[in-house]
């Protein structure tokens, strides 16, 4: 019995698969996944020389406006920008925004009228407010 079964187990090891294992189902829902793949490659190539042309067209559009009006970065000086830009860099003179808020008064700021400017007049009040 022995002798056999090493019989049996030496022909099964010293055996080969003889037969090729062919699935047609699984091989045509392979090549339609491959065809679903190549379409969306397809897309997306599409999609990407859209985008080329429509930055290309962007980019024809920028140099023929620099051609037309000319360079911004070549501009240095603009008519009216020098006095401005100094303006804006000097040091501002007087009181600080602190000072201001530590020394106004509501009351004070009611009763302005710069120098006749404007006039006191009487509220009269028709209505009558009740909380409660």
């Amino acid at each position: 019995m022995k002798k056999i079964v090493f019989v049996l187990m030496f022909i099964s090891a010293c055996a080969r698969a003889q037969w090729v294992v062919y699935d047609p189902a699984l091989h045509t829902q392979q090549i339609l996944d491959q065809v679903q793949n190549m379409a969306q490659y397809v897309q997306m190539v599409e999609n990407q020389v859209q985008q080329i042309q429509q930055l290309t067209s962007q980019l024809n559009e920028l140099q023929k406006y620099n051609t037309a009006f000319g360079n911004p970065a070549s501009l240095v000086n603009i008519t009216g920008a020098n006095p401005l830009t100094s303006d804006l860099k000097r040091p501002v003179v007087g009181q600080s925004l602190v000072t201001i808020q530590v020394g106004s008064r509501g009351t004070e700021a009611m009763m302005f009228n710069a120098g006749g400017l404007y006039h006191k007049t009487r509220m009269i009040s028709t209505r009558s407010w009740s909380l409660g």
